[in-house]
């Protein structure tokens, strides 16, 4: 069986991908190449994942005219890694392109892990959407957002935020989010509680993008004066990591951060501000902001299906050309 090559986005590729997404917005899902080949059949592997992943997968495909085929891993019984990736690459030889998602609900990271080796596994482009550490997807989907409204990514300033709420979700496009907006050259500032902290591998790693960039990443505890000179904000109720196994721990230490709460007045006039679905009105966001103008939240699954159609393209561009790439 003949293995894909595992590759990282970098920035030429971020922004191919980000420059036709943004053209299926704006004039539709015709606008490729002449002879482009697309893939016929695209198959799906999704596991402990929200149901919009689904949706977007069916969406995407539809409107590039591929046909759509889902492979469950959800059974009764547990099934062992080695299972799963031997069912993988069996899967992966009848399709096309394989668009993963696996994340892990018992131990952290483990997911990430198994996603790392679907490569080994499989002789299809993959195209792995998250694991329980990163979401470079719907990463894509908030900064193709974020740099049509900004005019571009290089130089602005993101401010990556937790908020205040009771859905507590996995801080992967946040960790994403870093990484990616780093790679185009924006400074970002991650603010967060110190109960509250995003993975110390990730902060890490935007360092050293950072400094390979030309840009900052800085972090800071407090809410009160932390988005004064901020162009765009992405706020989430994301979980307490050190507590993966112990979710009923979450609310007893967010209500110590009950005013992490954004308003048209904590961020300036012309921030734009982006979130992903739970929306929680009246928790973490007010409605004014959520539903105003500088708002992205209402874009936000046409983005994510923009996103994910023109990097099945940008994968389909390298496989037409002999070069089949994991994306993980």
């Amino acid at each position: 069986m003949r293995k894909v090559t595992p590759q990282v986005l970098g920035r030429a590729g971020i922004g191919e991908i980000l420059q036709t997404a943004g053209s299926f917005i704006e004039h539709g899902f015709d606008d490729l190449p002449p002879g482009m080949h697309l893939p016929a059949l695209v198959g799906t592997v999704l596991h402990n994942v929200p149901s919009s992943d689904s949706t977007v997968a069916h969406a995407a495909t539809a409107r590039l005219g591929s046909s759509l085929v889902e492979f469950p891993l959800q059974e009764k019984r547990a099934m062992m890694s080695e299972e799963i990736l031997k069912r993988l690459a069996s899967f992966s030889s009848i399709v096309d392109i394989v668009l993963a998602a696996y994340v892990d609900s018992e131990t952290f990271g483990a997911g990430r892990a198994l996603t790392e080796s679907f490569p080994e596994w499989t002789n299809s482009p993959l195209l792995s959407l998250r694991d329980d550490v990163y979401a470079h997807q719907s990463a894509l989907g908030d900064l193709l957002g974020l740099s049509t409204r900004m005019g571009g990514l290089e130089n602005r300033r993101i401010a990556v935020s937790w908020g205040f709420g009771s859905a507590f979700g996995l801080p992967t496009t946040a960790h994403s989010l870093i990484l990616t907006a780093l790679i185009m050259g924006a400074n970002v500032r991650v603010v967060a509680p110190d109960k509250f902290l995003l993975l110390r591998r990730v902060i890490r790693e935007g360092t050293k993008v950072a400094n390979s960039a030309g840009g900052q990443l800085e972090e800071v505890r407090e809410f009160e004066g932390s988005f004064h000179d901020v162009d765009a904000a992405f706020a989430f109720n994301w979980c307490r990591l050190d507590d993966f196994n112990h979710p009923e721990r979450n609310p007893q230490y967010a209500l110590e951060f009950k005013d992490w709460y954004f308003t048209s007045e904590t961020l300036p006039s012309s921030c734009v501000f982006a979130t992903e679905p739970p929306l929680q009105t009246e928790l973490m966001t007010s409605r004014e902001l959520l539903e105003g103008p500088t708002s992205l939240a209402t874009t936000w699954l046409g983005r994510q299906v923009a996103v994910l159609a023109a990097t099945i393209v940008w994968m389909a561009r390298r496989a037409a050309s002999d070069d089949r790439v994991a994306l993980v």
